[in-house]
């Protein structure tokens, strides 16, 4: 796995389409349970294959984009680590230990929040609904000339937060809120 700013490479096991081509997601093996089989070496992409006998698959090199986490979980005066949380760690998901933190326990600049997961996105909107003091501040998906965007939005519409966006993700959406937050 190479990881530069938010960009991670890794490896995933295809079927080329009827014309010889690799693209999209729909034909990566795992794909049709939502749940695409990701990893972190070609040998380990081809290892998997020949082991569950899937030898019309072939590892093929991928570039994942992950929202950017700005500020969050480095210096913002709003985040907090909370319990269950999954967090990148050297090449490793892990989840927030509520002990630790109960402790005083610490995570390091090292741990990256795993934006995906969505134990992740509860707490972050958690954060962000304490950060506006508004309870019924939530996420919307909008429909976009380019696709679906993500918007903030809460019962209040003379609030900065009403309308907040459209943003590529809901974690986009989620940061940006917080990062705005009075």
């Amino acid at each position: 796995m190479v990881t530069v700013d938010n960009e991670t490479t890794m490896w995933v096991l295809h079927s080329p389409y009827p014309d010889g081509t690799w693209r999209g997601t729909e034909k990566c093996l795992g794909s049709e349970h939502g749940d695409i089989l990701l990893f972190y070496s070609r040998d380990a992409a081809a290892e998997y294959r020949d082991a569950v006998l899937a030898n019309h698959f072939r590892p093929v090199r991928v570039t994942l984009t992950v929202p950017a986490v700005g500020s969050v979980g480095k210096t913002h005066p709003r985040w907090r680590w909370m319990p269950g949380m999954a967090y990148t760690r050297r090449g490793k998901v892990h989840r927030v230990d509520g002990d630790l933190l109960a402790s005083g326990g610490s995570y390091d600049e090292t741990c990256i929040p795993d934006l995906t997961d969505p134990a992740t996105l509860g707490c972050l909107l958690s954060l962000v609904r304490e950060a506006w003091a508004d309870p019924t501040a939530s996420t919307a998906a909008t429909r976009e000339s380019d696709g679906i965007g993500w918007v903030m939005d809460c019962w209040d519409p003379r609030s900065p937060l009403h309308g907040l966006g459209p943003f590529g993700t809901e974690a986009e959406a989620l940061i940006a809120a917080l990062e705005a937050a009075p």
